[in-house]
């Protein structure tokens, strides 16, 4: 099951969202939207959406 944290909201929210800092070099991450991209079009070619973590479903 694929997990995406916190960091990954803006994106999906605003997909011009700026990258998020690179604690270690306080830069923009690197390629941040071609990372996210990717995953989140293989899910969607798979035809797997997004829903709550497995724990929260009922």
């Amino acid at each position: 099951m694929p997990v995406f944290d916190a960091t990954a909201l803006p994106r999906f929210l605003e997909p011009d969202a700026r990258a998020p800092l690179d604690p270690a070099t306080n830069e923009p991450a690197i390629r941040a939207k071609a990372r996210l991209d990717c995953p989140v079009e293989t899910l969607d070619a798979q035809g797997t959406g997004p829903g709550p973590p497995e724990g929260e479903a009922r």
